[in-house]
């Protein structure tokens, strides 16, 4: 690879001392950098292997230094160029980060080869129209999530699936999720964990207040429309935790699988489920 690109979130700890190793590494091995303008030039971080006529997109491959966060964040600034996209976990709990900041050197040349598997992982794409609204598209990978924005109230969901109309919610919200996205704020919800290389779309409510309200997995073929009760004006609508919209009660929610994906870059010698049963604790077959 000749230019990669580098995305560290300025808000970790470690997050510089990375970055200054990262760039050296890729220095020695030949490779320029692209990386926002900005955290450069505040940071220092000039000079060689930094090209500032370069753009993220301009990159092969896209280093995302943070966390889960930091990836979403990430993916809304390259995803729809297609580069693959390593994610670095120098934060918490995450599932999207695969390498720790170790595994990123120990693996970097072959990173840089080409040569690890990519997974390719669907997105939604959810457009808000309504009366006196312009409508507007924005692309999820892992969630899209209505609620009752700033009041504690119970919101009442009119939900459709494939233009024939499935229930009403009556719930704190709606969480409407990826295979991916399964296993965040769905997962936290009572949501069953899907496994990410599968296509389908979650709907988990948030504390239904009627118990046979319960998740369910429709193909990712199948449209979801939501509508809010007239009485419900000002719900939030939450994109990825990273895009937040006042909604309107006439407003009208549509969300659908996007013709876009995002590729994301796989551990070498970690599958899906050694990650899942590390991130959620679980033991071997036999215990251990």
């Amino acid at each position: 690879m000749k230019v990669v690109s580098i995305v560290p979130n300025t808000t970790k700890a470690g997050w510089l001392e990375l970055t200054r190793r990262l760039l050296a590494a890729l220095e020695e091995r030949g490779v320029r950098v692209a990386m926002p303008l900005e955290v450069a030039r505040e940071h220092g971080l000039t000079g060689s292997p930094l090209d500032e006529k370069a753009r993220l997109c301009d990159g092969e491959l896209v280093f995302s230094l943070g966390g889960d966060g930091t990836m979403l964040s990430t993916i809304r600034r390259v995803g729809d160029c297609g580069v693959p996209v390593v994610g670095v976990n120098i934060g918490g709990f995450g599932f999207l980060a695969e390498f720790t900041a170790k595994a990123l050197f120990d693996w970097l040349d072959r990173l840089l080869s080409g040569a690890c598997e990519v997974s390719e992982r669907m997105m939604l794409e959810v457009t808000v129209e309504g009366a006196g609204r312009a409508a507007e598209t924005h692309a999820a990978l892992n969630d899209v999530v209505i609620d009752a924005g700033t009041l504690a109230r119970m919101l009442r969901l009119r939900v459709s699936v494939g233009g024939e109309p499935l229930t009403r919610y009556e719930a704190d919200g709606l969480i409407v999720a990826t295979p991916t996205g399964s296993t965040a704020y769905s997962l936290s919800a009572g949501g069953p964990i899907v496994h990410a290389d599968m296509s389908a779309i979650v709907l988990t409510p948030i504390c239904a207040h009627t118990l046979t309200n319960r998740p369910i997995v429709l193909p990712a073929e199948q449209s979801v429309t939501v509508e809010l009760d007239e009485e419900h004006d000002g719900a939030g609508l939450t994109i990825d935790g990273q895009v937040g919209i006042r909604l309107k009660a006439t407003d009208v929610v549509s969300i659908s699988r996007s013709a876009d994906s995002v590729r994301l870059v796989t551990h070498p010698e970690r599958s899906y489920l050694a990650i899942l049963k590390d991130r959620l604790r679980w033991g071997g077959a036999r215990g251990e």
